[in-house]
C-alpha cells in the first residue's frame, strides 16, 4: 500500500465501511488508516534521510534497499536529481541507479531512461561501475516498455 495515496485510500475505506455497514467498522477503519499513516511515515523518513547530503553516505545507502522493496513513484524526482548530480558520492549514484532500475511499473519510466542514457551522454569520466548499473537499468525498464 505504500505506494499509493493513502488519503485516498482512506477515503475509499471509510466510503466502503460506511456503505456496506461493517461490523466494528469504526475499529476496522482506524486500524486501516494507522498502518497507512505509518507507511507513509516510513516514506517519508526515509525520503528526508536519502536526499540529506549532510548524512553519511553510509547512513544514506542504509536507506536505499526500502527504495528498491518499496519504489515510492513520489520520490522520483528527488532520486533522479541525487543521480544526475556529478557530485554525490558515487556509491549513493550507484544505489540510486540500481534502485529506480526496480521502478519497471511506474508511468515515468521512459523519463528515468532519458536520464539515464543523458548521464552516459554527458559525463565523460563516468566509471565502469557506475555505467554499468545505468546500462542495466536502461536495459530493465525497456523491457517493460515494449
Amino acid at each position: 500500500g505504500s505506494m499509493l495515496n493513502s488519503a485516498l485510500l482512506k477515503e475509499e475505506f471509510e466510503n466502503r465501511i460506511e456503505k456496506e455497514n461493517v461490523y466494528n467498522g469504526e475499529e476496522f477503519y482506524k486500524q486501516i488508516a494507522t498502518e497507512l499513516d505509518k507507511a507513509d511515515d516510513m516514506r517519508d523518513f526515509v525520503w528526508s534521510a536519502l536526499i540529506n547530503k549532510r548524512l553519511s553516505t553510509k547512513g544514506r545507502l542504509n536507506y536505499m534497499s526500502s527504495v528498491r522493496n518499496y519504489p515510492y513513484t513520489q520520490m522520483i524526482s528527488d532520486l533522479l536529481n541525487i543521480l544526475t548530480d556529478s557530485g554525490e558520492a558515487e556509491e549513493v549514484r550507484i544505489c540510486v541507479a540500481e534502485a529506480l532500475g526496480w521502478y519497471v511499473y511506474c508511468e515515468r519510466k521512459a523519463e528515468i531512461v532519458a536520464a539515464c542514457e543523458g548521464i552516459i551522454e554527458k559525463e565523460n569520466n563516468l566509471s565502469a561501475p557506475l555505467k554499468d548499473e545505468l546500462n542495466k537499468t536502461i536495459n530493465r525498464l525497456k523491457t517493460y516498455m515494449r
